[in-house]
């Protein structure tokens, strides 16, 4: 293997080193309520699930209540580093970059991806072992969700007590799995994204350098505001493709569709101040348009490479082609399942909209670099506040998950 790929895969590791310090940290949620007044429907997800399988479990559950004990429901509420890190490798290295659908068959069907005896050889030299790396996921099937037994009153636990525990423990593991395979795809990817980095970047540096330019020469504030942080950001993408093994004619194949959209959107920045004239809305919809043209390029680019990765997988025999969806809406998926995802597809969508309105209501501001910095980022504000809102609602989305796997 090429020594940059080798670094590739180091720098890889010690970033998901970096990534999560409170790896194995629980949360314990306790539920100890009045024996004389017990609501199921009070109870967490996860215990009304057990109690909906066997409802038999009831009267044991309120004799423990009535004894001094309580239940408590431990939660690893973030995949930790070593975890994430395995399912990076084995979608890098032999699925084609796609988390699906291997990874739902490994943690529901304890199926093991299919490995070729060149993608083994080639990384047993890193110290890879992807067999390992499966194995690895397969621990954490059972461990995201767990019952344990809470001695409230200290007076020690009974074996047919820590047994009931066990077998209910037991049953909450296809929540489990389905638990972890949501707390996966929240969290794979989540360390590419530096709101307050990219937040930095607007006020100490592009800003004040859009501000200069713009004072300088009319226009060239609003071109280097609108395209800077995409080309440095494309610049850097492809050096870290590189480092992961990428030959130079594979990085030719990924970076020659940006000159030309780099042509359009110098074109499209220099036209906003004729266009800006006649109509601000116009000019600021123009001038956001110019700014997304880089990360929308980069999404369509993802987009064809997981549709090809797919073919990819159909014509090695990982992904059986029978009863399969169509190409494009596996693609779809796979590109729109991390929440980062949805948060930059939703600002790429919105962002000449609002830079429209931008300069509408703010047409003093237009030499200003910062606002210019701020406009051209707004992509960036929106995936931070669509990363908060799936944060928010993503327990949810999770708690009705398991009650529709209640009434199957």
């Amino acid at each position: 293997m090429p020594v940059l790929s080798r670094l590739g895969f180091w720098f890889r590791d010690l970033r998901a080193s970096r990534r999560s310090s409170l790896s194995e940290r629980y949360h314990v949620e306790v539920v100890a309520p009045d024996p004389a007044y017990i609501d199921v429907l009070r109870f967490p997800v996860e215990l009304q699930f057990v109690l909906a399988l066997h409802p038999e479990w009831r009267e044991k559950l309120q004799s423990l209540f009535e004894r001094g004990y309580g239940i408590g429901i431990r939660t690893i509420r973030s995949c930790p580093a070593s975890l994430l890190r395995a399912v990076e490798r084995i979608a890098d290295v032999s699925q084609y970059r796609i988390t699906e659908p291997w990874l739902m068959r490994l943690i529901h069907d304890t199926e093991i991806p299919v490995f070729t005896e060149d993608e083994l050889r080639e990384h047993y030299d890193l110290g890879m072992n992807l067999f390992d790396e499966a194995h690895l996921i397969l621990e954490y099937r059972h461990r995201m969700k767990q019952f344990v037994l809470i001695d409230l009153e200290h007076h020690g636990a009974e074996e047919v007590d820590r047994v009931f525990v066990s077998d209910m423990d037991r049953a909450l593991r296809p929540v489990s799995e389905m638990y972890l395979l949501h707390r996966i795809h929240a969290d794979l990817r989540k360390d590419e994204f530096h709101p307050m980095r990219a937040l930095a970047i607007v006020l100490l540096v592009t800003g004040p350098i859009a501000h200069a330019l713009e004072f300088w020469v009319r226009g060239m504030g609003q071109l280097f505001a609108a395209l800077a942080d995409d080309v440095t950001h494309a610049t850097s993408e492809l050096f870290s493709l590189r480092q992961s093994g990428f030959t130079p004619k594979q990085l030719w194949k990924q970076g020659y569709v940006l000159l030309p959209v780099l042509v359009v959107a110098v074109f499209l920045v220099l036209q906003v101040e004729f266009i800006r004239a006649a109509s601000p809305f116009f000019g600021g919809f123009v001038f956001g348009l110019a700014a997304a043209l880089f990360p929308f390029t980069n999404v369509l680019r993802r987009y064809a490479d997981l549709r090809s990765g797919y073919a990819a997988l159909e014509q090695s025999g990982k992904y059986p082609a029978e009863q399969r969806p169509p190409l494009t809406m596996l693609a779809w998926r796979e590109l729109r399942r991390t929440p980062l995802a949805r948060g930059s597809l939703c600002g790429l969508a919105l962002m000449p909209f609002l830079a429209g309105f931008a300069f509408l209501m703010f047409p003093g501001w237009v030499q200003n670099g910062w606002f210019l910095a701020a406009t051209a980022s707004i992509d960036v504000f929106i995936a931070i506040v669509v990363l908060f809102i799936f944060s928010r609602i993503g327990d949810a989305a999770y708690a009705m998950k398991v009650r529709e796997l209640m009434r199957v």
